[in-house]
């Protein structure tokens, strides 16, 4: 009997960190949001998201809501039962985990394999998003990088989990070519097979190489999504596609690491109990002229871009990402222009930055 009983987890607390919400007018429910992880008492979404409720006046709770590895279905299966949930975020372990559990997932958040975002609607229907990508893809923009300073560059992304995925993706819709490299390569390879295979990329490799010199700025590397091969640039070796795939112990990894505009940790290094965690193997150099990318955003100031700014690249910190997806987010959930100066002044709060804006360059954005 025990072992067919159903797994269940704790409900969060009614009441999300940022202050009371509006009253809800009488007679309806009060609806409820909640980013779902493990651990989550660090997340500051809570917080933007309880403003950004404050600020158009709507009468919801958005709350942390522990679940571990294993509760995932028990929490969702909440979902769908009580009306007063309007849906969810979903962050580290559960991005990959909650595709095969959701009603209906998004042809977008699909083909990248992971979802931040879950809308519940009528009749209990959860329906999944993934915001990560194009919240990245904003923050990037805000420091000067949109879309046609990325193409034809080349970016290296350390990991390989949901937001590795929705990174690497997003990267290859803005024309970068991409490497992923994460400890274990078969994690690295399978990534880039579901990109290639979803986007029309070509085919992945594993194979070593640096097609690109050791130029920061990534001149000559593929533009993604077509299957297109390098340009000839100084110190080219043969062609290679968008997509590829190292071990982070690989020999290669400095040279191809020297190659790219952009470097993002897409890894959790970096925040605790990881603090005092480098994701970047020390045999690769940051250059001046390269964007080092930490979307970790709790510390500011993490060891990766702690040394990237030390070597005289310029260090981007997650915050922003944070924000746009968040914003994003409350766009799926309230049909409405999120209040995107409120939630970005919860975020400066909680952080106690500056009210002005961040330099350019900072770890903070």
């Amino acid at each position: 009997m025990t072992a067919d009983r159903k797994p269940t987890v704790a409900l969060p607390a009614a009441e999300a960190d940022g202050g009371p919400a509006p009253a809800a007018p009488a007679g309806t429910l009060r609806r409820r949001v909640a980013v779902i992880g493990h651990p989550v008492g660090h997340s500051l979404s809570p917080v933007m998201h309880a403003a950004a409720f404050r600020a158009v006046g709507l009468p919801w709770s958005y709350e942390p809501w522990d679940v571990p590895p294993g509760g995932l279905p028990a929490a969702l299966d909440a979902l769908r039962a009580d009306p007063r949930w309007v849906g969810v975020n979903l962050t580290i372990p559960h991005k990959e985990a909650a595709l095969p559990l959701l009603d209906r997932v998004d042809p977008a958040a699909r083909r990248v394999g992971a979802v931040n975002t879950v809308v519940r609607e009528d009749g209990g229907v959860l329906v999944g998003y993934n915001t990560d990508g194009i919240g990245f893809l904003r923050d990037l923009e805000e420091h000067g990088l949109p879309a046609d300073r990325l193409a034809g560059r080349r970016a290296l992304v350390l990991g390989a989990g949901g937001a590795a995925r929705a990174v690497a993706s997003a990267l290859l819709t803005a024309g970068m070519a991409v490497i992923v490299a994460n400890r274990t390569l078969g994690r690295a390879l399978q990534l880039v097979e579901d990109l290639a295979a979803g986007d029309g990329a070509g085919e992945p490799t594993a194979a070593p190489g640096d097609d690109a010199g050791h130029r920061p700025d990534g001149s000559g590397a593929a533009a993604s999504g077509t299957g297109a091969r390098a340009g000839a640039g100084d110190g080219d070796r043969g062609p290679s596609p968008a997509l590829r795939a190292v071990a982070l112990d690989d020999p290669s990894l400095p040279d191809l690491a020297a190659g790219c505009l952009l470097v993002v940790n897409a890894t959790s290094a970096g925040m605790p109990p990881q603090a005092d965690v480098d994701p970047l193997p020390p045999a690769c150099a940051p250059r001046p002229g390269q964007v080092f990318y930490d979307l970790v955003y709790r510390p500011a100031v993490t060891p990766f871009l702690a040394r990237a700014a030390a070597a005289g690249a310029r260090a981007i910190g997650g915050i922003g990402m944070l924000l746009h997806q968040g914003a994003a987010a409350f766009e799926r959930w309230t049909n409405r222009p999120a209040p995107l100066e409120a939630m970005r002044a919860a975020l400066r709060a909680a952080l106690a930055e500056p009210a002005g804006p961040a330099p350019a360059g900072s770890a903070s954005a």
